[in-house]
């Protein structure tokens, strides 16, 4: 497991299995180091299953590769970044042509008197 995600795994996990009500199944992503050394992401899934007295009888689930959908939610995250840096830019760009557009009127507009 990568170093950067094994705290928040490992707590994560440890919370999800002293909680004796949880009913919500156990949702993780984190990235696991493959044979070559290279990294991808994981998503494990899980559910805790309990007898009535709340003991732990089993832990089912499944461990997915989930680097393609990694990959395009850190996408969206990056071209949302972006739009909004964008959006800005065009206000400031709206502001500053406003600015010019009202000098240009207050210029020429004495100017404008001399040549009719």
């Amino acid at each position: 497991m990568h170093p950067d995600d094994q705290q928040n795994s490992f707590e994560t996990f440890a919370a999800y299995m002293a909680d004796l009500n949880v009913s919500a199944p156990l949702d993780l992503f984190y990235r696991l180091k493959l044979k070559n050394g290279d990294y991808r992401w994981f998503r494990a899934r899980g559910l805790a299953q309990r007898n009535s007295s709340g003991v732990l009888l089993r832990v089912v689930g499944s461990l997915v590769d989930a680097q393609d959908e990694y990959e395009e939610s850190e996408l969206r995250r990056l071209q949302a970044l972006q739009h909004e840096s964008l959006q800005g830019s065009l206000q400031k760009i709206n502001t500053i042509v406003s600015s010019i557009e009202g000098i240009a009127t207050q210029t020429n507009h004495p100017g404008s008197l001399l040549w009719r």
